[in-house]
C-alpha cells in the first residue's frame, strides 16, 4: 500500500484545530509519560528504537489510547470512523478537511503529518512536523521539516531557561527550541527560510497556547532581524558539513563545508544586547593545517565576547557521510548511494578534511573594548544533567 506523507495541508486550518487536538491528547493521557506508562518499558524502548511491530501488538484494541497510538505514532491506515472515536467526529472531519489526515485508495484514513507529544523542559507539548522514517517505510523529501531529534534535544539541554525579555530562535523549524524558551521569555522572535517550517511552527505554538508571545518571520539567516538585538539567541542551523548544495532544507545550508556554522557563530554577537548570550549547535572540520580550536576561534571577534566552545564528538569522514546518507533513507550500497558517497568523500579529500567535530558554542556579549575570552575544550563523556545552568555559571565566572 502506497502512503503519501508530507501533504500540502491547510496551514490556517491546522493552526485553528491545534489547541483542541492538544486538549484531546491531554485528556486521553496521550502524553510522553502517559504513552510510556501505557505501553510499558519494553515496548516503549521498541518505540524509541523504531520497531513498529511490538507497539502495534500492544495497541490492538479500539480503546482511545490504542487508536491514538495507531493513528499518530504508527500512522496506520484505519477506518475513518475510528479516527472519529480517537479524537471526536468533528475534529476528525477537520483533520480530513485540512488534509492532515488523508484517505487511501481503499477509503482508509491515516495521519500524514507527525503530530505527537514530547516533554520539552519538563512540560508536555505537542509538536507538528513531517513524518520521518523511524517507524514507517518512507523517504523524507527535500522539503521535510524535522521534529524532535537528538541534536535538538541536546541544544535544549545546553540552553539556559532563566527569565529574559527577548529571545531569537534562528531557523526555528517545527518550533522545538522556542518551546524550550516559552516559559522564561517575555517575547520570542523565530525565523526560518522555509515556509513549510513556519506553517508547522505556527501549529506548534498554537497548541501551546502561546500565539501572542511569538513572532514568526520568514527569511534567510539573520536577514529578518537585521539591526535588532536580543537577550538570548538559540540556533540549531543546517550544520551538515558537505558540498555547497541543498538536498534537504532542514540540514543543508548550501554553504561549503562548515560555512553554515561559521556564518551563525560569526554574526551572532551582532544580534545580542549587552550581556546577552547565544547558544548554538555547530559543526567544524578538522584539517591538518590547523587545530579545530583555532578554526572555531577564528570565527569569533577579537573583542567584546566571552565564548565557551564544547566539542562533543568527532566523526571520521567515511562514517560521517554514511550516517547522513542513511539519515535520508538512502542505501549506501545502491548505485546512487555509492555515487553520492564518493562525491562527498572526494570533496572532503580536496579540502584535506580528516574529521568532523560537533558540539555547542555559547557566546556572551561583554564590553565592546574588552579582549575576547575564548575557551574551547572537548567534553565527549555522557551526561544527563542540563548544561544550561553550567553555561550561565561559566559566564558569571568569566
Amino acid at each position: 500500500m502506497t502512503t503519501t506523507f508530507g501533504p500540502d495541508f491547510d496551514a490556517a486550518a491546522l493552526a485553528t484545530l491545534a489547541p483542541e487536538l492538544a486538549d484531546v491528547f491531554t485528556a486521553a493521557g496521550f502524553t510522553t509519560d502517559g504513552v510510556a506508562g501505557y505501553l510499558g518499558p519494553e515496548v516503549t524502548e521498541a518505540l524509541f528504537r523504531g520497531e513498529p511491530a511490538p507497539v502495534s501488538l500492544a495497541a490492538q484494541s479500539e480503546s482511545q489510547m490504542d487508536l491514538l497510538i495507531r493513528f499518530f505514532l504508527l500512522h496506520e491506515h484505519l477506518p475513518a470512523t475510528l479516527l472519529g472515536e480517537a479524537v471526536g467526529a468533528r475534529l476528525a472531519t477537520q483533520l480530513l478537511d485540512a488534509k492532515v489526515a488523508l484517505a487511501d485508495a481503499h477509503g482508509m484514513a491515516y495521519i500524514a503529518l507527525d503530530i505527537r507529544p514530547h516533554t520539552i523542559v519538563g512540560a508536555n507539548r505537542l509538536i507538528f512536523s513531517d513524518v520521518d522514517a523511524s517507524l514507517v517505510d518512507h523517504v523524507p523529501g527535500p522539503d521535510h521539516v524535522l521534529g524532535v531529534g537528538a541534536a535538538s534535544l541536546s541544544l535544549l539541554q545546553s540552553t539556559p531557561v532563566s527569565p529574559v525579555s527577548s529571545v531569537l530562535d534562528l531557523g526555528t523549524g517545527s518550533g522545538v527550541q522556542l518551546l524550550g524558551q516559552i516559559e522564561c521569555a517575555e517575547k520570542i522572535t523565530a525565523t526560518d527560510v522555509h515556509e513549510r517550517a513556519l506553517d508547522l511552527a505556527t501549529a506548534t505554538i498554537a497548541a501551546a497556547g502561546e500565539g501572542d508571545k511569538v513572532e514568526l518571520l520568514p527569511g534567510s539567516w539573520f536577514e529578518p532581524v537585521a539591526g535588532r538585538r536580543f537577550d538570548r539567541l538559540v540556533a540549531n542551523p543546517p550544520f551538515v558539513v558537505g558540498l555547497p548544495e541543498v538536498g534537504h532544507v532542514y540540514r543543508d545550508s548550501g554553504l561549503n563545508l562548515d560555512g553554515a556554522s561559521e556564518l551563525v557563530v560569526s554574526q551572532a554577537t551582532d544580534h545580542l544586547t549587552p550581556g546577552g548570550t547565544a547558544h548554538l549547535l555547530a559543526a567544524w572540520v578538522h584539517t591538518s593545517g590547523e587545530t579545530w580550536q583555532q578554526r572555531v576561534a577564528s570565527w569569533l571577534p577579537d573583542k567584546g565576547i566571552a565564548a565557551w566552545v564544547i566539542q562533543r564528538d568527532v566523526a571520521d569522514p567515511a562514517l560521517y557521510v554514511s550516517t547522513w546518507l542513511e539519515d535520508e533513507s538512502l542505501d549506501i550500497r545502491c548505485p546512487e548511494g555509492q555515487e553520492r558517497s564518493r562525491a562527498w568523500l572526494e570533496h572532503f579529500q580536496e579540502h584535506e578534511v580528516n574529521g568532523i567535530g560537533f558540539g555547542f558554542v555559547a557566546i556572551q556579549r561583554i564590553g565592546d573594548d574588552e579582549p575576547a575570552d575564548i575557551l574551547a575544550e572537548e567534553m565527549p563523556q555522557a551526561f544527563s544533567d542540563p548544561l544550561g545552568p553550567e553555561v550561565e555559571e561559566y559566564f558569571a565566572r568569566v
